[in-house]
């Protein structure tokens, strides 16, 4: 249809076997895909999510009070250590609302960190993808994350850590 031709080895032209072309490329339908499967998953009453590896942010700290963001700090260097993206929920908002705002962004994993938290050094995390509230260690986090993502390249967050730092996006009326 193109009359596209290739010279072979022997100097002769040859069509190809197969030729593709598409109005968008390789990597963007992939990502059409996922949207497209999380779409079908949330009409089927499952919350939508992104794959662990392509989520921008792959934890969010949440402090229930403003002093225990120093401690979340500590451990989110620890996890940019084993190259896991997170976020610390640093605003002045109820717990209700910081939890909301990351179950509305598709954040994987929602670390509430408090009093008993620190105490006892472990994390009360909330999964996303099955609904899960458990408590887990910082490694038994770092170990599930990354046996979930070994395949992919690590990359950083592309944003600042603490959200009162991140641009706010509004809807001009």
């Amino acid at each position: 249809r193109f009359n596209i031709k290739y010279v072979g080895s022997d100097g002769k032209d040859y069509y190809p076997l197969i030729l593709h072309t598409s109005p968008s490329g390789s990597i963007e339908r992939i990502v059409y895909g996922i949207l497209e499967q999380a779409n079908k998953n949330m009409r089927r009453g499952k919350k939508p999510q992104l794959p662990l590896w392509l989520n921008p942010v792959q934890v969010r700290l949440i402090p229930v009070h403003e002093s225990y963001i120093e401690y979340c700090a500590e451990i989110s260097d620890k996890l940019d250590e084993f190259e896991v993206r997170n976020e610390i929920d640093d605003r002045d908002e109820t717990l209700k609302k910081k939890i909301r705002s990351a179950e509305k962004m598709w954040i994987p994993y929602i670390c509430v960190i408090g009093k008993k938290e620190k105490k006892e050094n472990i994390l009360s995390v909330r999964k996303r993808e099955n609904g899960d509230q458990l408590e887990l260690t910082l490694k038994e986090l770092v170990n599930e994350i990354n046996n979930k993502t070994s395949f992919a390249p690590k990359q950083r967050l592309l944003l600042p850590k603490f959200i009162s730092k991140q641009a706010i996006f509004s809807r001009i009326v």
